[in-house]
C-alpha cells in the first residue's frame, strides 16, 4: 500500500520510493517470498577527490530528488543489481584486503544503474551529457599504474619522479595525497597482487613466482603475502583451486 493505492509486488521487481511517500508492507500468505528493503539518503558535500566528475554527481541527485515512485521491471537489470547487493553484503560479513573500497564500488554501481533503470523504463530523458575530459591528475595515474606495472624490476621512488617529471618529495605528497598510499605501500600491494592472479593460472612454484615479482627471497615474499592477505602463498593457491573445483562440479 503506498498512499492511496495499492501495487502487487512481482517476482524479481525492485520498486523505489521517493522520501515523504507513506507506504506500508502487506505479505499475501498465498504467495510466499522473500522481500528486503535498501534505504539511502544523500547530502551534498565538498569533493576532494579532483577526479570526480561534478556533473555526473549533480545529474544522479537531480534524478533522484524527483523522484516519487517507479517500478523496475527489466530482469537482466535487476538480477545484475541484487547479484551486486549480495556481493556487498558477503563483503560486510566477510572482510577482507580491499573490502571497503570493492563496498563503495558496488554501492557507486548500484546507484547508477537505479538511475539508468528509471530513465530507460519511465522514459525520463537523460541530461545532456559530455565525459569529463582527463586532467593532470587521470595523466598521473595512468602513468603511475604504467610504472609499478614493471614490479618484478628494481623500482625506486627516483624512478617514478623522473617518469612523472616531479621532484621526489612531490611525488610522494601525489601518492599520500590522491592514491593515500606510499612508494613502497604501492609496490608491495602490486607486487602482491600479481603474485596473487599468478598463483590463481598457473603452476609456477612459490620460488619462480617471488622472482617473477621481484623479490629474490622467497622466505622475505612470503613474509609479505601473509602480512597483505592473511594466508601464506600455498594456501591462497589452495583455497582459490579448491573454489574453482566446486565451482565446477555444481
Amino acid at each position: 500500500m503506498m498512499e492511496d493505492r495499492e501495487q502487487h509486488l512481482e517476482s524479481g521487481s525492485i520498486h523505489m520510493i521517493g522520501q515523504h511517500i507513506f507506504h506500508s508492507f502487506e505479505p499475501d500468505p498465498a504467495i510466499p517470498g522473500e522481500r528486503s528493503t535498501f534505504r539511502f539518503t544523500f547530502q551534498d558535500v565538498p569533493s576532494a577527490d579532483p577526479g570526480f566528475p561534478q556533473e555526473e554527481a549533480d545529474q544522479i541527485k537531480a534524478a533522484l530528488s524527483r523522484l516519487t515512485y517507479c517500478r523496475l521491471t527489466d530482469p537482466v537489470r535487476n538480477r545484475a543489481m541484487f547479484r551486486m547487493l549480495a556481493e556487498a553484503r558477503t563483503e560486510i560479513e566477510n572482510q577482507s584486503v580491499g573490502s571497503y573500497s570493492k563496498v563503495l564500488s558496488l554501492f557507486a554501481q548500484l546507484i547508477i544503474e537505479l538511475v539508468r533503470g528509471i530513465q530507460t523504463e519511465h522514459q525520463t530523458p537523460p541530461a545532456a551529457y559530455t565525459m569529463p575530459r582527463k586532467d593532470k591528475y587521470d595523466q598521473w595515474s595512468r602513468l603511475i599504474d604504467a610504472f609499478f606495472a614493471n614490479c618484478q624490476k628494481e623500482l625506486t621512488l627516483e624512478m617514478l619522479a623522473e617518469t612523472l617529471n616531479l621532484s621526489t618529495k612531490q611525488t610522494h605528497r601525489l601518492l599520500k595525497k590522491h592514491f593515500n598510499t606510499s612508494f613502497k605501500h604501492k609496490l608491495m600491494h602490486t607486487r602482491v597482487e600479481v603474485a596473487k592472479d599468478l598463483l590463481r593460472t598457473s603452476k609456477l612454484s612459490i620460488e619462480r613466482i617471488a622472482g617473477e615479482v621481484g623479490y629474490s627471497s622467497t622466505q622475505y615474499f612470503c613474509h609479505l603475502f601473509q602480512q597483505k592477505t592473511g594466508m601464506t602463498p600455498s594456501e591462497y593457491r589452495y583455497m582459490e583451486l579448491g573454489e574453482h573445483t566446486a565451482s565446477i562440479g555444481n
